[in-house]
């Protein structure tokens, strides 16, 4: 995606997978100015992803799956006393993880 030919080739290290577009932003010195072809690719990749309706669905289930799987451990381990000896009763604490799970709920 650049105007002209690159030699630039992106590492391999530990910074993959590139979870945002800043992350592939180099410094051009030949130019003086940074080169952000690599992010603009990066961008538009993912946003011809979440423009496909089955990918985007796929994504948005499994996060909101993780999420929820979460919320779950954490409800098992406040029932059985886990967590209770940190903080406050176990059923406030509970009804407080109750209405933050329905916050997240309703946001995904």
């Amino acid at each position: 995606m650049t105007p002209y030919g690159t030699r630039r080739r992106i590492k391999n290290d530990s910074r993959k997978p590139i979870l945002w577009a800043d992350g592939v932003t180099f410094y051009d010195p030949e130019l003086g100015m940074m080169d952000v072809s690599c992010s603009s690719a990066w961008a538009l990749g993912r946003l011809m992803a979440l423009n496909d309706t089955s990918f985007a669905t796929t994504l948005y289930k499994s996060k909101r799956e993780k999420v929820r799987g979460t919320i779950e451990r954490a409800r098992f381990r406040i029932a059985w006393g886990k967590l209770a000896a940190k903080g406050p009763s176990p059923q406030r604490a509970a009804m407080k993880l109750t209405m933050t799970c329905r916050n997240l709920c309703c946001r995904l």
